[in-house]
């Protein structure tokens, strides 16, 4: 498989979800070009896709053992997954609750 910074990569940004068929469209001819198994396949295709969009690609089925099941919930996902086991800390403050706020104005998720 081409080195993921080669011009002959396939890459995928997903600012631009529209491109994600041609994206492993692509990929999959250069895995059948290379005799990929399918386990290698799910591992390899998130080398050529970004940083944030790998992180959450390792974390769906199939990742490192079946990649047409991984490929299906790729595929399924718009939003990104449910299944991505991992949160990102903006404050270190101490949370001391909502204390006398007002619940209309309390954040709902």
């Amino acid at each position: 498989m081409p080195d993921p910074r080669s011009r002959h990569a396939p890459d995928y940004d997903m600012d631009y979800p529209d491109e994600l068929e041609d994206f492993l469209e692509e990929f999959e001819g250069l895995a059948r070009k290379y005799r990929l198994t399918s386990r290698e396949k799910s591992k390899v295709v998130v080398k050529y896709v970004g940083r944030k969009t790998g992180v959450v690609w390792k974390d769906l089925k199939g990742y490192d053992e079946d990649y047409e099941l991984m490929r299906r919930k790729i595929m399924q996902k718009t939003v990104w997954p449910d299944e991505a086991q991992y949160m990102i800390i903006t404050q270190s403050a101490k949370f001391d609750g909502y204390k006398g706020m007002d619940p209309s104005e309390i954040t709902q998720f």
